[in-house]
């Protein structure tokens, strides 16, 4: 039953935000604080506590510290969904298909995608437009081979992969407004 589900996964682009104004407002100044890179400015949209691994550590310094500009970016600025009274992002988290293992699986993150049978140059095979796809072989030079659900082999430049298990971020709705309090990948 699980490949049946997989023949037709696909995972297009949410942004839930709307839904809360305020939370909106926030996200509007959290990416402008991103694009300047305003390390000060981001500390104090950020949850004092905020969980930055599965293991020990956390916290706005230990976010400082292992901050990663482009990553954090990317999260803020691709959509979310609502959990309860939480905004997660990016949708690729927030709304992976329970039918796809997050540990095996990808998203591609466009339209007119081109699914090639060598890294690079080689001739595409498809074309793919926010496919899930499941890993088929390792990363080379920044190119990913996968496999459709179709059941076509090939390789996918990685810019536009996504893991779920990649970076993302919660935000939740404090005393003193809206806060990230989680910004984590892996598991």
């Amino acid at each position: 039953m699980k490949v049946l589900l997989l023949l037709f996964a696909i995972l297009m682009p949410v942004d839930e935000a709307k839904r809360d104004p305020s939370f909106v407002a926030y996200r509007d100044l959290l990416l402008e604080t991103i694009h300047n890179r305003d390390e000060a400015g981001l500390v104090k949209l950020v949850d004092p506590k905020i969980r930055t691994s599965f293991g020990d550590g956390g916290g706005a310094a230990d976010l400082r510290k292992h901050l990663d500009w482009k990553e954090l970016e990317w999260v803020v600025s691709h959509g979310g969904s609502w959990q309860a009274e939480t905004f997660c992002a990016p949708y690729v988290y927030s709304k992976w298909p329970d039918s796809v293992d997050s540990f095996q699986g990808f998203a591609v993150t466009g339209k007119g995608v081109a699914l090639r049978s060598s890294p690079k140059t080689g001739r595409v095979l498809t074309r793919l437009d926010y496919d899930v796809v499941t890993i088929a072989g390792a990363e080379q030079k920044g190119w990913r081979k996968v496999k459709t659900s179709g059941g076509k082999v090939g390789w996918i430049s990685s810019d536009y992969l996504r893991s779920p298990v990649g970076y993302r971020a919660c935000f939740g709705k404090t005393p003193d407004g809206w806060k990230m309090q989680l910004f984590v990948k892996g598991d």
